[in-house]
């Protein structure tokens, strides 16, 4: 095999692993809470949940440090983009927005 027909079908490989990642949207739940995250074609985390008696106590920044670091060992690099969906009138769409980006999340837009 020549070098560029081994850089082709590395490449290809790149290509049909990225696909797959794209595809997978993966569950990640604790004791205290859950979320998904997905790859289309960016890291996009969606729908976190802390169940009402680990609120207030830093139980959604744990969550979504073990998210990014989920994200960040697939080998993706790039921006995480994250829906803004408060739960239970629990807390305002705007401080929901400042605690995301304080996390280095971009804020998506849900419709």
């Amino acid at each position: 095999m020549t070098q560029n027909q081994n850089q082709k079908q590395k490449q290809k490989q790149k290509q049909k692993q990225k696909q797959k990642q794209k595809q997978k949207e993966t569950f990640i739940h604790t004791h205290y809470g859950y979320c998904y995250f997905m790859f289309d074609p960016m890291a996009v985390i969606y729908n976190l949940y802390i169940e009402p008696e680990f609120r207030k106590q830093g139980r959604a920044t744990r969550l979504l440090k073990l998210v990014i670091e989920e994200i960040r060992l697939s080998g993706y690099d790039g921006i995480i983009g994250i829906c803004v969906e408060p739960k239970e009138n629990y807390i305002s769409e705007k401080d929901l927005k400042a605690f995301y980006e304080k996390m280095g999340l971009v804020i998506l837009d849900n419709k």
